[in-house]
């Protein structure tokens, strides 16, 4: 059997609430006898049959017209019941496809070929996130690598610059707000930036960059000259004293 949403608001909106009884009777059957794609082929002997009435094809179309779109003369679309049902449709969710395949059919699928997945497709992506960050170990306030991954960056930076990695992308996160995919693979980019196995210059690089983009200044970090410090943004004092501290462990 198949089973939808119904709509508990409908009793208070004002459309429904003038329809006489047997009206707001024959809008319910109608938008549970529709197909999974809101188009309903009228099948007056049977509806007739249900609702105890003596409706014709004209009288409904003339009752419903603000709700429905007539696609023949056996046939009528409801205009809310994709939106409502599915949200917007698109191609990639494979519940959908049925359901845009009949749309085109009958073409009326104007304004339903973009948008989002069912609900019940948003809980399994929300699923396979939680699983991915489940795999994952917590460092920090912000930071989540595997084993693996954990391991592989001691191996190519040895256990304290990890850490110094570490401490630095949980900062810019916890400063910033920034998102990242994966936290490894930021770790990498910030070390193939910076040329060398210590986070402080990529962590200062990539900040930088972005003073760069919100400020007409000039930001000598983005531009790539050697004295590797924001001389704009409020943290210039910090950035300085990061690199002065990188430049002492660079001479050694």
């Amino acid at each position: 059997m198949p089973k939808r949403f119904t709509d508990s608001a409908k009793w208070d909106d004002p459309w429904f609430f003038e329809l006489n009884n047997n009206d707001k009777l024959l809008w319910i059957y109608i938008l549970d006898k529709c197909n999974y794609a809101g188009i309903y082929k009228v099948n007056l002997k049977m509806l007739n049959f249900c609702l105890i009435s003596n409706y014709d094809f004209e009288t409904i179309k003339e009752i419903l017209k603000k709700r429905i779109i007539v696609i023949d003369s056996e046939r009528i679309f409801i205009k809310k019941f994709i939106n409502f049902q599915y949200g917007e449709l698109k191609e990639s969710c494979h519940p959908h496809r049925a359901v845009i395949l009949e749309l085109k059919k009958f073409r009326v699928l104007k304004g339903y070929s973009k948008g989002k997945n069912t609900l019940q497709d948003k809980d399994k992506d929300k699923d396979k996130g939680q699983d991915k960050v489940q795999d994952k170990e917590k460092h920090m306030d912000s930071v989540f690598l595997t084993k693996e991954e954990h391991l592989k960056l001691i191996k190519k930076f040895g256990e304290e610059k990890t850490q110094e990695w570490i401490e630095n992308l949980d900062n810019y996160i916890g400063s910033k707000g920034k998102r990242y995919k994966s936290h490894y693979k930021t770790i990498l980019v910030w070390s193939a930036k910076a040329g060398k196995t210590t986070g402080g210059d990529s962590l200062l690089q990539e900040e930088a960059e972005e003073c760069s983009k919100n400020s007409r200044n000039f930001c000598s970090l983005s531009q790539g000259i050697e004295n590797k410090f924001c001389k704009v943004c409020a943290r210039y004092e910090e950035r300085k004293r990061q690199y002065e501290q990188y430049k002492k462990g660079k001479e050694v």
